[in-house]
């Protein structure tokens, strides 16, 4: 489609000259208007089917993270201070520790799904980010993981922050509506 310079009527492509002003004609202008992504929060959280694209994976993590951190030194104070029965706060922290794993997963799962890959895939990060949590609370194991690991989990997170998920639908599902939508002549 062309459009004239001038004047701005469009024309099929095999014109190039404006019939009304004789202005010379140029390809029309694509604009590209970014659609929004509405998820209910359940889904996000607790959900492991569908697809979920960088920014809503993105802002999850950004909220979610401090948040766990945030608990995780609260239940280390409060194991500190023994202002609590500690055996009540260790059933709390597991259960917290349990939450967080499970939301972890489900939003990396649709984040995976959203590149065309299996969901099993977040154990590629789930499991060098909390083998140490886990074996720490089963008996303050001093334990870290092998550095290829963390290397390995450290990509993984690259790949799904910042590659775009697969264009149409796929194996798990639509793309979300957050790919750009074209808009011609608009």
């Amino acid at each position: 489609m062309k459009q004239c310079t001038w004047c701005g009527a469009q024309y099929s492509d095999e014109k190039t000259i404006c019939s009304i002003d004789q202005h010379p004609l140029r390809e029309a202008e694509t604009k590209v208007v970014a659609a929004t992504v509405s998820i209910p929060l359940k889904h996000l959280l607790f959900s492991f089917k569908g697809r979920l694209p960088r920014a809503p994976f993105w802002w999850a993590n950004l909220i979610l993270a401090p948040l766990s951190f945030a608990a995780q030194f609260a239940f280390s104070r409060m194991l500190e201070s023994q202002s609590i029965n500690s055996t009540a706060l260790w059933g709390i922290e597991i259960v917290w520790w349990v939450l967080g794993v499970w939301i972890f997963s489900a939003i990396h799962v649709k984040r995976w799904h959203d590149l065309g890959w299996s969901g099993w895939m977040v154990l590629i990060v789930l499991v060098p980010l909390n083998a140490p949590a886990g074996l720490n609370l089963i008996g303050n194991v001093a334990f870290t993981m092998p550095v290829p690991l963390t290397i390995l989990a450290g990509g993984a997170l690259i790949y799904l922050g910042f590659w775009r998920g697969k264009v149409g639908p796929n194996l798990y599902g639509q793309e979300s509506g957050c790919a750009s939508k074209e808009l011609k002549g608009a």
